[in-house]
């Protein structure tokens, strides 16, 4: 298991608590993503001869969009093994409650007064982060449409429909046999 952030507080807090023989906490950058998956350390653990899971969660919606984060999923995923799995969370402005997506753009301008970042992007924003993949079901979606926690008892508020969660599939491509002529 390999541990990536850019934040160096972040990364001296998790090499304190979580590297250890199994795990490592290293400093990298996900809007560099050749440089990011030959880090000796990560390559020291992580094969990519072989398929990889890869997560990444609180982060995307983080990415203003002029450092363009379609583009570096795009590069990261052409340089995953096929057969691997791409996990991403990202904050969600629903198109299909006003009500909600009120909420939404409220806590974002909220973000971006306080943090400066932290975009809630639509439904088909949010999807150009996993292109090429297999969208696994149920899809891009809530994330307790994913895992639920039980029987639903009443209607989702505003502030839990915020998020989506989506898993993509990079299928095997097959090897084109060369013929002589």
């Amino acid at each position: 298991m390999v541990y990536v952030d850019n934040d160096p507080v972040c990364v001296a807090h998790g090499m304190a608590y979580w590297d250890n023989d199994t795990t490592r906490y290293l400093r990298g950058n996900l809007l560099e993503p050749f440089e990011l998956l030959n880090n000796p350390q990560l390559r020291a653990r992580i094969y990519l001869s072989r398929p990889v899971g890869v997560l990444i969660c609180g982060l995307l919606h983080h990415i203003p969009d002029d450092l363009n984060p379609a583009e570096t999923m795009q590069r990261l995923i052409d340089l995953l093994p096929d057969g691997s799995h791409v996990m991403i969370t990202h904050y969600w402005a629903p198109d299909d409650d006003p009500e909600t997506r009120d909420v939404a753009i409220e806590i974002q301008q909220r973000h971006l007064d306080g943090l400066g970042t932290g975009w809630f992007r639509s439904r088909d924003e949010i999807a150009i982060y996993l292109p090429g993949l297999e969208l696994l079901a149920p899809g891009l979606v809530e994330p307790d449409d994913w895992w639920p926690a039980g029987p639903q008892l009443h209607g989702r508020m505003p502030e839990e429909r915020l998020m989506l969660v989506g898993v993509g599939y990079k299928r095997h491509r097959k090897a084109t046999q060369l013929r002589s002529g």
